[in-house]
Order: C-alpha cells, then sequence, then structure tokens
C-alpha cells in the first residue's frame, strides 16, 4: 500500500471542494475535507498485491451541522455514516489492511452458486484517521462502518442468503416484465462484527451484524416503495428536465431487520429498518442540499487535476432517512440523527 499521505492543514487554502449551496446539514457550511486515502483492490482471481493491482484515490469529508462523515473515491462512488466526533488528524496517517475476503454474487436468473458464478475481490482497511473500517470491491465500490470490531481482520466472510431484486429506471413509472433484476448476496463477516450486501454488479454496503432470523434463503424480499432522486452533474446550476433522475426502490430485510435501498445501476445502501412498515401512501423525498466535490485520482498528491463528482442530499420522507446520491448514481443512506 502507497497511500498519498497529505497533511490536513494544506487543504485549509480551500483546494478540494466547490460547494453549490450549503452541504449534508443545515450549518450553511461546506463539508470540511480531512485527509485523502489510497486503497488497493485485487481482483478474486489476483493472489498478491502487484504493481498491476488496482488503486483508488479516495477523499473523506466532515460535515459539522450533521455530524456527517463520507467517503468519496474517484469513480463517484461514495458512503456515509455519522461522524461519531471525528476531528480531522493533524498528521495523515495511511490506512491500514487488515484482510481480503472473496465473495461469489449470483445473478438474478442464477438460482445456485456454480463454479461460473462471479467473484468479486474485497479489501479490508481500517483507517486509523478516523477509526473507520472501510471495504473496497475491486470495482471501487466503498463501505464504510462503525461499530463490530474495526481493526479485526477477516477470518472469511460466511455467506447468510440471497435475494433477486427489481429495480426500475427513473423513467419508467411501473414494473414490468422488463424491469431490471439484480442480483444481491449476504454475508456474515464475524470478526469484523459485519453484514456485508454485494450486488451482482460489485457494489457493496456493510451494517453491524445483529441476528438473523430464520435460515437458508430468502427469495421474496418486502419491496417497500420508489424514489426518483433527481442528480445535477459538477457544473450543473440548476436542476431542469434534462437533469439525469435516478430510479431507487427500498426493500425490507426482515431476515437481519434492515431496509435496503437499490439503485437502478445496483449500486445500494442500507439503513435499520427498526419499526418500519410499508406506507399507506408514498411521500417523495425531500431536497435538502448539494455541493460539488473534487476527488484525487491514484497517484495525485495535487488538486490541480481532480475529478468533480455532484452530490445532492435528499430527506426520505417515508423513513427519515438521508440519502446522499453522487452524479455516478452512488448511494449512501443515514438514519435521522
Amino acid at each position: 500500500m502507497i497511500p498519498r499521505v497529505v497533511m490536513a492543514s494544506m487543504f485549509l487554502l480551500g483546494v478540494g471542494l466547490l460547494c453549490k449551496e450549503s452541504a449534508f446539514g443545515q450549518s450553511g457550511k461546506a463539508p470540511e475535507w480531512t485527509h485523502g486515502l489510497e486503497l488497493k483492490a485485487r481482483r478474486a482471481d489476483e493472489k498478491d498485491f502487484s504493481a498491476t493491482t488496482k488503486a483508488f484515490g479516495g477523499e473523506a469529508f466532515v460535515n459539522r451541522g450533521s455530524n456527517t462523515l463520507v467517503y468519496i473515491m474517484e469513480n463517484g462512488n461514495i458512503s456515509g455514516l455519522p461522524s461519531g466526533g471525528f476531528t480531522p488528524p493533524k498528521e495523515v496517517k495511511p490506512p491500514k489492511w487488515l484482510s481480503d475476503v472473496n465473495l461469489s454474487v449470483r445473478k438474478a436468473d442464477e438460482p445456485k452458486f456454480t463454479d461460473k458464478t462471479k467473484k468479486y475481490g474485497v479489501e479490508v482497511f481500517l483507517d486509523e484517521n478516523s477509526g473507520v473500517r472501510l471495504y473496497i470491491s475491486e470495482t471501487g465500490s466503498i463501505a464504510a462502518m462503525r461499530g463490530g470490531t474495526p481493526g479485526a481482520p477477516s477470518s472469511g466472510a460466511k455467506h447468510q442468503y440471497g435475494y433477486a431484486l427489481r429495480v426500475r429506471k427513473g423513467t419508467e413509472d411501473d414494473f414490468t416484465p422488463s424491469t431490471k433484476k439484480y442480483g444481491l448476496e449476504v454475508f456474515r463477516d464475524d470478526a469484523g462484527g459485519s453484514l456485508i450486501y454485494i450486488s451482482e454488479t460489485g457494489a457493496i454496503a456493510v451494517m453491524p451484524a445483529g441476528p438473523i432470523s430464520g435460515a437458508g434463503e430468502a427469495n421474496e424480499p418486502k419491496w417497500m416503495f420508489g424514489l426518483n432522486l433527481s442528480v445535477r452533474k459538477a457544473g450543473e446550476k440548476d436542476t431542469t428536465g434534462a437533469t439525469r433522475k435516478w430510479g431507487i426502490e427500498v426493500f425490507k430485510d426482515d431476515k437481519a431487520g434492515n431496509l435496503i435501498f437499490m439503485n437502478e445501476n445496483g449500486d445500494l445502501a442500507i439503513a435499520p429498518a427498526g419499526s418500519f412498515k410499508q406506507p399507506e401512501k408514498v411521500k417523495n423525498a425531500a431536497y435538502v442540499e448539494a455541493a460539488e466535490l473534487r476527488v484525487r485520482r491514484a497517484g495525485e498528491q495535487s488538486f490541480s487535476n481532480a475529478k468533480k463528482f455532484g452530490i445532492e442530499v435528499f430527506r426520505d420522507e417515508n423513513t427519515g432517512d438521508a440519502i446522499i446520491i453522487t452524479e455516478t448514481g452512488s448511494l449512501g443512506v443515514m438514519p435521522p440523527k
């Protein structure tokens, strides 16, 4: 691992962030860059790290108004979680590699695991600057988690069950026979104390592991409702009829007591379900704020050529959760404070 180690004070000059409005909270202040990181992720068939192993650059931002910590990678993949009183480090520590797991994920129409089932490599890191446990798949999908045992190596993830989820496009009003389906698998990482959700696209999300009811397969998740969210690209000042709309479906995973938010591109985020029940009348998500965040590619020290991503924040009026979505469709979901 050769991460970018950058003094946090360098960012006080204001590089790396352009705010459309206020972002990620009600404080009126832009999210604060705290540190950069670089994570290597091997393919499932790649035994050792090498010079050709894919490296992903990423940045961490914190918003004091909403107590939110956000990780965003160079390909626009995002993960958000409560900041937990995190303060930016005076000197950035590189991420600590812990272990890896290879996860087999069936397609939606693939009933059984076979030797042809797609496998994804997933690396596990500890961000020693925040104490957050990070999972990154070979696709660059990032998932951050507090709780469990943050610094424990994974000793292997055990498959629990799988789902096939139908997700409409933002332009698709109703479910039809041609509505896209995605396979989703759930694994338990006992060492880290987490549940890993991974879709057939390689997108991942994690939650602290709790009890799982029943055993074996769960083929019919409970659909709760759907949302359409408009997300502006970086540089797109106003929301118009041409702004990209993303379709999102929300399912209840009764076995683990979680809500699954899945985007039309197979990206996903997980939130605790609590006592949530399917609403009689679905409410539209309420727009909160937006921002443009700059993210350096792996190997880049300067922000001068960093990629900019448009970020929108909504409040799901059905569950109360905050939804963070990037212009690439990557999702982060957090329960209300």
